[in-house]
């Protein structure tokens, strides 16, 4: 189990990075492997880069690239 559900997916791409929770952040680093400093920095960056913004689902994609 990776603790993100359905609904939690819902309600991120609808919040600024700066408004996930600690346990979102967790949730996604543990989702795809990573540290949480990882997906932070990440989810900010692809966040700066893209309008509109679906930084959850490109973080997924791009770290599972990496």
């Amino acid at each position: 189990e990776t603790g993100l559900s359905q609904q939690m997916l819902s309600n991120v791409n609808k919040k600024s990075v700066s408004n996930y929770s600690v346990r979102t952040i967790q949730a996604i680093a543990k989702t795809v492997q990573k540290n949480e400093g990882k997906v932070l920095n990440e989810l900010l960056k692809l966040e700066n880069e893209n309008t509109p913004f679906k930084a959850l689902f490109l973080l997924v994609e791009n770290l599972k690239q990496k």
